[in-house]
């Protein structure tokens, strides 16, 4: 068997070996999590949010039901941080609902609060869903308030390690609100934080600046915030986690504008993977004698009795109460109420691992009364969401409900339960209305006893989200900034990239192979034919031309040593180029860049299998600056699964293939199938010199060699290149739009005419014999 045989056989038995020990990782990335609300007991005609932002990673969305028999029309006021105010006019069918999404009316990078005011009463809500400082994915949903206050109360709150909490103040007002939060601590002491909040804006207050960080009693919060001067504000007080160190996640609720002496939560259990607590505040002068009574799914009760200090908080793990096992004995709604007479706030955390797939936390701030009717506006059965309308009947006699579901295609559906006494029910609303990607299967509901009976009703979602947000990536193949390019940079002021800077700059990303060192230092290595090493001066042109980030993992990373190795990364780094593929040692080499593009996290890899001579390329090891090495595919899986765990979506490089070939070896094919199976979304291949064709493996592009780009060709055949740009969205990287490019004293420009059309055709003939076809248009080629 030859040396090159039997390279193709271990590559393909350490491949099945590795997809043994790693498993295929689903093919899109979603912000798995969960939110739940309390309905509003009645429609409104104004509702105010605090929170909301339109930062990288977060979709924001307001949804307006119209319970009534006429259109409404709405309007909705965006409050800046800045203090500028956006105005948005929207109608709303009878009985239908409306979804608005926040980014289409804010600009970018905006945090931003809201006022919806209608000609008629509507119900309002506002979801957000997130990845939240790149790693914790989730949700959370809340009410709006129908009116700004002087004070608002919050039961929970914790500045504990893994946990970022926050308070979002509205001023919708003309003048300027001084605000005072006092924090009520879990060792019973108090703080005080005092600020300012300009008219018609918000603020956005992080607690740990206030009470610093630590895993201790005293960083549990609770908290009042209020308005000294008469100014009324809104106040929301989100919180990102990382639960127990594996479930990650966030919570927001709108705080209680007064303490009561009675708190109702209809949600609640014990079921393995979930984690329920109530939170007990009293900001009150005397001490508060306090029991709570959980009413269970089997229609039994158990009560538990517990006193606080004044100002202070409480935390009750319900688990440790009721236990832990799977059944309905452990699904339970809760009744918490003052005996005494203080008033407190009480509010339900609860982190979970929803089927054992779906991890995250949700949180509501208990009603303060049952009622008759109960309305939604947010609900959906589309894929991927499970909702349920968890129904709490705190009365001594049985209660019928009923629940007409407003469906956003304008019909409706009506269903029938009955809760019994002292109990609870759980509706799975997609039993009844059934599961579609469409209009049909979004709903806002209206829940009502038929009697007149008291009930207590919430609406929680599990879910698997995909971000609307949509961008584009733009890959070219081997740019070299040293050897013989240096007097050719030189000529052109050290910017090659004129002809084709509006396609690398007009795209969300752009990549590229950085085929040489960047450096002054180093020796080149001896007996190797081509040594490249260039000035910094070329990376703030290549960075103005819009290229965002590059690979490494290539055989001339080295070509002047760990040193200058080191000093590439460095000046990339100082030039504000990501890199991916080689590194200072085994770790870093191995490390993802990780960019984001319009709020999606886009992973970077990438790795090198070209040596010379026999040489293996350099692979990185610890204490020993190289490159990221092909051969390692146990390592690749480990890699991409990593990679997939902190992003949405992952793109994997490969410096493979042999030189001027224009079909893959075997061994391309291999480790490209291998990479997508593993979990990438996106293969990019280097080093043949010449553009090979597209495929589509699995629905993930795979562009096996992407030629030369900033180049010295070598031959005629090396002039002529493509420019690839990818569309990309929560699911991936979907059409591919290639460009011909010509190479002309090193700089590459868009190729027209014949000449361009002639490489295309060569391009999708090279694509269709890997069963992809390419459709060639005036200028350009597309897939599919």
């Amino acid at each position: 068997m030859s040396r090159n045989l039997t390279r193709a056989a271990s590559l393909t038995l350490v491949i099945l070996l590795s997809l043994v020990l790693f498993p295929a990782i689903r093919a899109s990335a979603a912000w798995d999590g969960g939110h739940d609300v309390f309905g509003s007991l009645e429609p409104h005609e104004t509702w105010y949010f605090a929170e909301g932002t339109t930062r990288a990673g977060f979709d924001e969305w307001l949804c307006l039901l119209n319970p009534g028999t006429a259109e409404a029309s709405a309007t909705v006021t965006y409050m800046l941080a800045s203090g500028q105010t956006i105005d948005k006019s929207y109608g709303i069918k009878a009985a239908s609902r409306l979804t608005v999404d926040v980014r289409a009316d804010v600009p970018a990078g905006s945090d931003v609060s809201a006022r919806v005011t209608s000609s008629r009463p509507i119900v309002a809500e506002r979801p957000i869903y997130f990845r939240y400082k790149g790693s914790i994915t989730g949700g959370h949903d809340v009410m709006g308030a129908n009116a700004p206050a002087a004070v608002w109360y919050f039961a929970e709150g914790t500045c504990r390690p893994g946990f970022d909490s926050y308070f979002c103040i509205q001023n919708p007002s003309g003048g300027t609100a001084n605000v005072r939060i006092t924090y009520m601590l879990g060792d019973s002491s108090t703080r005080q934080q005092v600020l300012e909040v300009p008219a018609r804006s918000r603020r956005t207050v992080a607690a740990a600046d206030a009470l610093g960080v630590a895993d201790d009693a005293a960083h549990d919060f609770s908290a009042k915030v209020e308005s000294t001067g008469g100014v009324g504000i809104v106040v929301e007080r989100p919180m990102y986690f990382s639960y127990k160190g594996a479930i990650t996640g966030g919570h927001d609720v709108m705080g209680a504008p007064g303490p009561s002496g009675d708190w109702y939560f209809a949600e609640g259990t014990c079921r393995p993977g979930f984690d329920p607590y109530i939170c007990v505040q009293n900001p009150g002068e005397t001490r508060a004698d306090v029991r709570i009574t959980y009413m269970r799914g089997d229609a039994t009760t158990r009560s538990q009795s517990l006193a606080l200090r004044p100002h202070s908080r409480s935390t009750v793990a319900v688990a440790s109460v009721l236990g832990s096992a799977d059944d309905a004995a452990h699904d339970f709604s809760a009744k918490v109420e003052s005996t005494g007479g203080a008033g407190i706030v009480v509010e339900r955390p609860m982190y979970f691992a929803y089927k054992s797939a779906i991890n995250g936390g949700h949180d509501v701030m208990g009603a303060g009364a049952a009622s008759s009717r109960w309305y939604f506006a947010e609900g959906t059965c589309r894929p991927g969401f499970d909702p349920y309308l968890c129904i709490m009947n705190p009365g001594a006699k049985s209660a019928d409900v009923g629940i007409t579901y407003m469906l956003a295609d304008g019909s409706a559906r009506a269903q029938s339960v009955s809760v019994a006494a002292n109990s609870r029910s759980t509706v799975a609303v997609k039993q009844f209305l059934g599961e579609a990607d469409d209009a049909a299967h979004d709903f806002s509901a209206k829940v009502e006893t038929t009697t007149g009976a008291g009930i207590v009703v919430e609406r929680p979602v599990y879910f698997s989200y995909n971000s609307t947000a949509k961008g584009s990536l733009s890959a070219v193949g081997d740019v070299n900034l040293g050897g013989d390019m240096v007097p050719l940079l030189q000529s052109c002021g050290f910017n090659p990239w004129a002809g084709v800077a509006d396609l690398l700059g007009g795209a969300t990303l752009a990549f590229a192979n950085l085929e040489c060192a960047i450096s002054y230092r180093g020796e080149p290595v001896p007996g190797k034919t081509f040594t490249f090493r260039g000035p910094p001066d070329g990376l703030p042109p290549m960075r103005a031309a819009g290229i965002d980030v590059v690979s490494q993992a290539n055989n001339h990373a080295r070509d002047f040593g760990g040193t200058a190795l080191t000093d590439s990364l460095g000046y990339l780094d100082t030039y504000g180029i990501g890199h991916c593929g080689a590194g200072s040692d085994l770790a870093s080499a191995h490390a993802p860049a990780l960019l984001d593009a319009n709020g999606l996290r886009v992973a970077f890899l990438a790795y090198n299998d070209i040596g010379y001579d026999g040489f293996s390329g350099w692979p990185a090891a610890p204490g020993y600056p190289g490159i990221a090495n092909a051969a390692d595919t146990r390592q690749i899986a480990a890699d991409v699964a990593a990679a997939r765990a902190a992003s949405d979506l992952v793109v994997v490089s490969f410096h493979w293939g042999t030189e001027r070939k224009y079909t893959p070896d075997p061994r391309q094919v291999q480790l490209g199938h291998y990479a997508v199976d593993c979990g990438a979304d996106l293969v990019l291949g280097q080093h043949p010199h010449v553009a090979q064709g597209f495929e589509l493996y699995r629905g993930k592009p795979i562009a096996y060699s992407l030629g030369n780009f900033v180049f010295s060709p070598g031959s005629e055949a090396g002039h002529y290149t493509v420019l690839a740009r990818f569309s990309l969205d929560s699911r991936g990287f979907g059409g591919v739009t290639v460009y011909p490019v010509y190479i002309s004293g090193g700089r590459p420009a868009v190729m027209g005419g014949s000449g361009g059309q002639s490489l295309l055709g060569q391009v999708a003939s090279l694509s269709s014999a890997l069963g992809t076809p390419m459709t060639v248009h005036e200028g350009y080629a597309t897939v599919p």
